[in-house]
């Protein structure tokens, strides 16, 4: 199969002088191309491929990118097809390559004879295409010219808004289309030139609408024609329906705001699409039926905030499978706010907490309500004196009416305020502020200090015969990083101080004060993080005091291991033959075994707190190199010692040709290498950028190719 593929090969290079002439690109086939290109190729050759493929149609890119991806591929393929016989596969391999440098001494060629010869003398151009498109929509045009078979002409076009397709060349008389889209309404004229030719059109461009000519009608010409084609009348137009019931003209004021339900209804299940729009704004919603054949009902919701006085008309359209619409248009008047609104008034119940003393554990519930008799009562918010952010209660309403319940427990005590402020839609505004004090707890004795410690890792719980004030120990390997959130709390809201140490290191002691420390509070919280890089047993102490001079003593412990040698814990067991030479992109698969020595599992997947710390084949020579497109190979499962694992991955040689090294070790994640590294002796693979045919196989295509002429002789 391979010697028969090299055979095609060189018969498709024997062939391309013959019958590449028919379609000699653009200038870009005269690029200097070093190298294949396949996908994920990044550099100025793409540029270079990507700019001919788009000036002769084959690649839909605003902008060349310097990337190769999928669309580049498709282009790239697109033209392979058209320039027969090339495998039409999309890669810029040899054959393509010596493509582009015969089409190159083609356009050479070409260009040589045109300025001799000039152009084909009474050239002409004749164009068809939309006279009319919508924004967006898609527009083909064909270009008919009367060239002599052995003239290439140079086609390109000015769109009339800014854009340009640019020159390309195509050989003798042929049709050739252009496509373009608009994105603004206007009229556009069109200039389509064929060398020195032009021809000259216009297409008129305009925004897609859900209406008819006349939207406050509903006058349907279309409905009346189905009518007569139907004397029976049995096919029924769609209805609009709106929840709630609205009356057009409907009169609103300045902040109002509507949410409506539109809903269209088809008898015959053809409905196609419902759709919407203010005559003001420039944007249709539309929603379509989710099968081509249509539906019974499709709904939208309308909704819009009105800021300002004026007639607004929402004109609404349903449409079927026979192409009839009905229409529907609703104003909105909004007018201006009456200048005798009197404002909106608070109203708190029970009314006797403003003054009021409470005690720790304490908790107040109030039902607010706020009037307005002209119904502009538009928001309606609170907020408490020791808390930075509003609560919004109701917002962006308009009524007469809101009722609401506020409700709060105080652990710390204090004085206390709540502001309530109602606001109507005119901007007028009323507040009222309720004061509150909340007291200590009442007790005829001080309460020590307590201590509560969270760690990341978490600790083990203390053991029998330690310490009552240790609270738990957390335990690793160095290097490690350890955090602890601690919290003090004092029932009698005297707490004075927070101090830490540690003990089995150096440092000093680390003091945190109440703010008051005269008064004291009633909690202190601190977060400690630290980071152990040596083993050892260590300690951290913790001590609050209150104002009264009660104590509390605590400790936590880390118990810090060294480092496990892992040196000697993995045997290179098999690795599969590795070939000396690759070209660039290749796929080879690899099978690596190795064999657990050491005396601890290997883990597929393991985690130490937020570390990862599972076992993986890594890439070396360098370290964690990416050239054959990975760096790490994952265990298939746990391997526990003396057991043999497999690692069957594939690997990709680079995009770049030259020597690299290949080379594979075994490693425990965030901890260290171990092992032997396989093959002991990093593998050197030259990877080229061509075919690796060998003179042996080039002798036996050699071969083949005399006996298949010899075959075409006797036919």
């Amino acid at each position: 199969m391979k010697y028969l593929f090299n055979l095609l090969t060189l018969v498709a290079l024997i062939l391309i002088p013959t019958f590449g002439r028919a379609q000699s690109g653009s200038t870009g086939y005269c690029y200097n191309f070093t190298r294949n290109l396949i996908p994920t190729s990044v550099g100025a050759d793409v540029t270079a491929l990507q700019d001919l493929l788009r000036s002769e149609g084959h690649l839909q890119i605003d902008n060349s990118t310097r990337y190769y991806g999928t669309q580049t591929t498709a282009a790239l393929a697109s033209w392979q097809r058209a320039h027969w016989p090339i495998p039409a596969i999309g890669l810029f391999g040899p054959l393509t390559r010596a493509a582009f440098v015969n089409l190159c001494q083609q356009d050479d060629n070409q260009t040589d004879n045109e300025t001799e010869t000039g152009t084909t003398p009474n050239l002409n151009l004749s164009t068809s295409g939309p006279s009319k498109l919508t924004t967006g929509e898609i527009g083909t045009w064909q270009v008919t010219s009367n060239a002599e078979m052995e003239h290439t002409v140079v086609y390109s076009a000015n769109w009339g808004d800014n854009i340009m397709t640019p020159a390309f060349r195509r050989a003798g008389p042929r049709t050739v289309p252009f496509t373009h889209t608009y994105q603004k309404a206007g009229t556009y004229e069109i200039t389509f030139t064929g060398d020195q030719t032009t021809d000259i059109t216009e297409v008129t461009v305009s925004d897609p609408s859900p209406t008819t000519d006349n939207p406050d009608t509903n006058e349907n010409p279309t409905n009346e024609a189905n009518d007569e084609d139907d004397p029976n009348n049995t096919e029924k137009d769609p209805t609009i329906s709106f929840t709630p019931e609205i009356s057009s003209p409907v009169n609103l004021e300045p902040s109002d705001s509507i949410n409506w339900e539109v809903k269209a209804q088809d008898s015959n299940n053809d409905l196609r699409s419902l759709s919407y729009r203010w005559v003001d704004q420039r944007t249709t919603n539309k929603v379509n039926s989710p099968t081509t054949r249509g539906t019974s009902q499709l709904t939208r919701t309308v909704k819009r905030v009105f800021t300002r006085p004026g007639t607004y008309t929402l004109s609404v359209a349903a449409e079927d499978a026979e192409k009839r619409v009905t229409t529907e248009s609703i104003k909105v008047v909004v007018g201006e706010v009456s200048a005798n609104n009197a404002g909106p008034s608070i109203i708190l119940n029970p009314n006797n907490l403003d003054g009021s003393t409470h005690t720790i554990p304490a908790a107040v519930n109030w039902s607010v309500t706020a009037t307005d008799p002209t119904g502009n009562l538009s928001s309606l918010t609170y907020k408490w004196s020791d808390e930075v952010y509003t609560h919004y209660a109701a917002s962006n309403l308009n009524t007469s009416k809101i009722t609401r319940s506020i409700s709060r427990s105080f652990a710390r005590a204090g004085a206390y305020s709540l502001t309530i402020i109602a606001i109507d839609r005119t901007g007028n505004k009323v507040n009222k502020t309720v004061k509150i004090t909340v007291n200590s707890t009442v007790s005829g004795t001080n309460s020590a200090p307590a201590i509560q410690v969270r760690s990341t890792p978490p600790s083990s719980a203390p053991s029998a015969n330690q310490s009552a004030n240790m609270l738990g120990t957390i335990s690793g390997t160095a290097p490690m990083t350890a955090t602890w959130n601690v919290t003090i709390t004092d029932a009698d809201r005297n707490l004075k101080s927070l101090t830490y140490w540690w003990s089995g290191d150096s440092g000093s002691e680390i003091v945190m004060n109440a703010p008051n420390l005269t008064t004291g509070t009633d909690y202190l919280t601190t977060r400690i993080t630290k980071t152990f890089t040596s083993p050892g047993q260590y300690s951290l102490n913790l001590v609050a005091v209150d104002t009264a001079g009660e104590r509390t003593n605590r400790q936590a412990g880390a118990n810090i291991q060294s480092p496990v040698n892992l040196s000697s814990y993995a045997q290179p067991i098999f690795i599969s033959e590795i070939p000396s030479t690759l070209t660039v992109g290749q796929r080879l698969p690899v099978t690596i075994k190795m064999m657990n020595t050491g005396n601890s599992t290997w883990y597929r997947s393991q985690t130490i707190g937020t570390v990862d710390r599972s076992f993986k084949l890594g890439s070396q020579s360098p370290q964690d190199n990416i050239n054959w497109g990975t760096a790490r190979v994952n265990l298939e499962e746990d391997v526990t010692p003396g057991k043999i694992t497999t690692f069957n991955f594939t690997v990709t040689a680079p995009s770049e040709a030259g020597f690299y090294n290949f080379q594979w070790k075994m490693l425990q994640e965030n901890l260290g290498w171990f092992g032997r590294a396989f093959p002991i002796n990093p593998k050197v693979i030259e990877v080229k950028a061509g075919s690796t045919t060998s003179s042996g196989e080039l002798s036996q295509l050699a071969s083949s190719l005399q006996a298949l002429t010899q075959l075409l002789k006797n036919y």
